[in-house]
């Protein structure tokens, strides 16, 4: 009973929300051990403008993000950010959503987005947790 739970829980949780903030600033950490683990970030806007970070081992970048992707005939355009384990995109790089400002809502403030061995995660200041952010099950 708690395995579905949990398995309804990440399924909600896939697309990335900020504890209810529109982020204006994404903080990631990675938390991974050894020199050569990067982890990447990819956050696109609407118009497809990409701005892309490496976040070296025991280190922790701040993005400055939108909280739209602009607007095109009228329309709020979103704002993605993923991350990856690996620099290149696609095949073999499943990308965990970790901002979606359609899925945001709230106050402009900061996410904060960790990233260890095993997957990414998502500070949720209501609950005082880190809560696990599930990789995208299919391919980009």
């Amino acid at each position: 009973m708690m395995a579905v739970a949990a398995a309804v829980i990440l399924a909600l949780a896939m697309w990335a929300e900020c504890g209810g903030v529109r982020a204006a600033t994404l903080e990631v950490s990675n938390q991974r051990i050894l020199p050569e683990n990067y982890i990447y970030v990819w956050c696109v806007d609407g118009l497809k403008r990409e701005n892309a970070q490496r976040v070296p081992p025991k280190k922790a970048v701040q993005i400055q993000i939108a909280t739209g992707g602009g607007r095109k005939d009228g329309k709020q355009l979103p704002y993605i950010c993923t991350g990856t384990y690996t620099k290149f995109y696609g095949m073999g790089a499943a990308p965990y959503y970790i901002y979606d400002s359609r899925r945001s809502g709230g106050d402009i403030g900061s996410c904060r987005v960790m990233a260890n061995e095993t997957s990414f995660y998502r500070w949720d200041g209501e609950k005082r947790a880190w809560d696990i952010i599930p990789p995208s099950p299919w391919l980009p």
